[in-house]
C-alpha cells in the first residue's frame, strides 16, 4: 500500500498538472524521477506513522500529534510559505516536504531552455523581471530564473535525496527503538513511564522517606506495636 497509492497518484496526477511530458527520454526519465521523488517521501512519512504508533499510546493523542506534525512540515515545506521569520527558519530543515519540494522544482525547470509558462500581462508586478522585461507577449519565463526565485536553499539533487532518505531510515530506526523500550515484555508505556523507570529503577526514590524513629508503629510511637 505504501507503493501502489503513491504510484497511482503520480501517474494521474503528472498529466493533469501539466509536467514534463515525454518530448524525449529526457523527458521520460523526469517522469520516472518525480515518481522516484513520491515514493521516498512517502517512505519517510510512513516512518513517522510507525514512530508516533510506537511511542504514543493514546489514540486521540496520537492523531493529534500526526496532525500537528502533518500541517507544521506542509506550511514550513516551502511552497505555502516561502519567507519565513529568520528565528523560525530553521524549522524548514525539518520538514520532510521541504527536500521533496526541492528536489522535485528542480527536476522539472532543470536546463537552459524556458519554462512553458508565459509571463503575466502585468509585468511590473511579475516575480520574473529578466524574463518579462521585453514587451513581447509571448514571452516565457527562464527555468534558471525560476529556479532562483523559488528555491528555497543551495542544496543540489543528490543532497537533498540523500537527506530525505537519511530522515526515513532514522525515523524508523526511532521507531523499533519505541516498540524495543516502551513496550518491553508486553507491558505498553508511555514515553514519560520509561524516562521515570529509568532514572528510578528500583522505584524507592521515588517514595517519601519515612520520618526517623517510626517503623510502622502507631503514629509518633517508636519501636514496634504491642
Amino acid at each position: 500500500q505504501s507503493t501502489w497509492v503513491p504510484t497511482i497518484f503520480v501517474f494521474i496526477a503528472y498529466w493533469v498538472i501539466g509536467l514534463r511530458a515525454f518530448g524525449d527520454v529526457t523527458y521520460f526519465g523526469c517522469f520516472i524521477g518525480t515518481w522516484l521523488i513520491i515514493l521516498c517521501n512517502a517512505f519517510t512519512f510512513e516512518a513517522v506513522g510507525l514512530v508516533i504508533g510506537a511511542s504514543v499510546l493514546n489514540f486521540r493523542e496520537g492523531i493529534t500529534a500526526a496532525a500537528v506534525f502533518a500541517v507544521t512540515t506542509m506550511l514550513v515545506g516551502g511552497f505555502f510559505i516561502r519567507m519565513l521569520p529568520i528565528w523560525l527558519q530553521w524549522i524548514r530543515f525539518l520538514s520532510i516536504l521541504h527536500y521533496s519540494y526541492e528536489m522535485l522544482l528542480q527536476l522539472e525547470f532543470w536546463g537552459p531552455n524556458e519554462a512553458n509558462i508565459r509571463c503575466p500581462t502585468d509585468r511590473a508586478q511579475s516575480m520574473f523581471p529578466n524574463s518579462c522585461a521585453n514587451s513581447n507577449p509571448d514571452a516565457k519565463i527562464a527555468n534558471h530564473e525560476i529556479i532562483s526565485n523559488l528555491k528555497g536553499d543551495d542544496l543540489p539533487f543528490w543532497g537533498n535525496l540523500i537527506i530525505l532518505i537519511c530522515m526515513g531510515i532514522l525515523l524508523r530506526a526511532l521507531g523499533y527503538l519505541a516498540l524495543r523500550y516502551l513496550n518491553k515484555g508486553g507491558r505498553p508505556r508511555t514515553f514519560g513511564a520509561f524516562i521515570k523507570e529509568k532514572l528510578c529503577p528500583s522505584g524507592t526514590c521515588c517514595k517519601k522517606d519515612q520520618p526517623s524513629g517510626q517503623t510502622g508503629g502507631q503514629p509518633g510511637v517508636g519501636g514496634p506495636p504491642p
